[in-house]
């Protein structure tokens, strides 16, 4: 039987348990975030992505069993925290996601990369690669279509693969390539080291690695990219320092503080559709809005290039616009839906800010 004062210090232990649970995490100048999903698996969350129409996916941590990708959509959401969607087949540690052209690809530790419908949830697999049982992160580059993968537990090595699946090249990095972030701005590949916390960027063009620099903690998943405030947001997990969010200015690298109190952070999203900002922590999903983000991210007026596509077209025929990076390459893409003819001028509006070059060309279907 226990003593008076061993059960005063267990009622002590779960106070204090709830109070921190309570506070949950904030950032530097003082701004709440909103709790909005959670997923009652015991299963640790990890990665995070958003598909073109604004729902936000994680994936997980488990060498298995695993669980299915997890949805949130924010447009069922009523201000209540709620359980997330399983999406698409179990993956098993599947601690590698990315969204890219209607499809999510998830790094599966048993079947390799999974490539997954975001309209059906219909699977198939992108690569039968398979990876380690840690950190396999995955990165899409829209201009081409190209993925880029680690086989795991810090190889010094990024994997390149086009469209079909298929390996274009490997390159050989700095150092071990636990997290990596794709900046379709630059082209560089952000990457980080673990437990170091060491920050590189990669630039594959020139296959040059360059030190960034050295987060105050252990990065594990936490990584993106945000060309809205020009920072590098890195959050910390699974290591020293859990739990904490900084950014990096992309210009001078300065680093500072922005949000702390997770219980760990496994992944960072700005959600390009609405402009929130999402965190990852353990099972829990949380959200802030746009209009609450202060700590010095000042507005930038952003003037992005875009193309105006227009063609005459005749009443009785289809046409499908295609795309592609290389007017001399066999892989084109289509732009869009195949349109009906109008008798007239059709016309398509493309945003090319993530493509330096891009050709065009128009096809009759029917």
């Amino acid at each position: 039987m226990k003593s008076l004062k061993q059960l005063l210090a267990l009622v002590t232990v779960v106070v204090l348990s709830a109070s921190n649970s309570l506070a949950g995490p904030v950032t530097v100048a003082g701004d709440a975030f909103i709790l909005v999903a959670t997923n009652g698996s015991g299963i640790q969350l990890y990665s995070l992505t958003a598909d073109n129409n604004g729902n936000v996916y994680a994936s997980n941590n488990s060498q298995g069993p695993g669980i299915p990708v997890q949805r949130f959509r924010p447009g069922v959401f009523t201000g209540m925290a709620m359980p997330f969607d399983n999406f698409g087949p179990i993956c098993n540690d599947g601690d590698g996601l990315t969204f890219g052209a209607g499809y999510l690809y998830v790094a599966d530790v048993y079947a390799g990369i999974r490539k997954i419908s975001v309209t059906n949830a219909s699977a198939s697999i992108f690569s039968s690669q398979t990876t380690t049982l840690c950190g396999s992160p995955l990165s899409f580059r829209l201009s081409d279509g190209h993925l880029f993968s680690n086989v795991g537990c810090q190889t010094n090595k990024i994997q390149e693969f086009d469209s079909l699946g298929n390996i274009v090249t490997n390159y050989t990095t700095t150092a071990g390539v636990q997290t990596m972030a794709f900046d379709s701005e630059s082209g560089l590949i952000y990457y980080a080291s673990y437990p170091a916390g060491g920050v590189y960027a990669y630039n594959p063009t020139s296959r040059t690695d360059t030190f960034v620099t050295t987060i105050n903690g252990s990065i594990d998943g936490g990584l993106a990219v945000d060309r809205i405030s020009n920072r590098l947001f890195v959050g910390t997990a699974n290591g020293t320092n859990q739990g904490q969010v900084y950014t990096m200015d992309l210009t001078t690298h300065t680093v500072s503080l922005f949000a702390s109190g997770f219980n760990g952070c496994l992944g960072i999203l700005r959600e390009q559709v609405s402009g929130d900002l999402y965190f990852l922590e353990y099972n829990n999903l949380y959200r802030l809005a746009s209009a609450g983000v202060t700590n010095g991210l000042l507005p930038r007026l952003l003037i992005w290039p875009a193309v105006e596509l227009g063609w005459v077209s005749e009443t009785n025929k289809t046409y499908q616009v295609q795309w592609s990076t290389n007017l001399m390459s066999s892989n084109w893409f289509n732009f869009g839906s195949s349109l009906p003819g109008n008798g007239s001028t059709n016309f398509l509006f493309d945003s090319t800010r993530a493509s330096p070059n891009r050709f065009y060309r128009i096809i009759v279907v029917q």
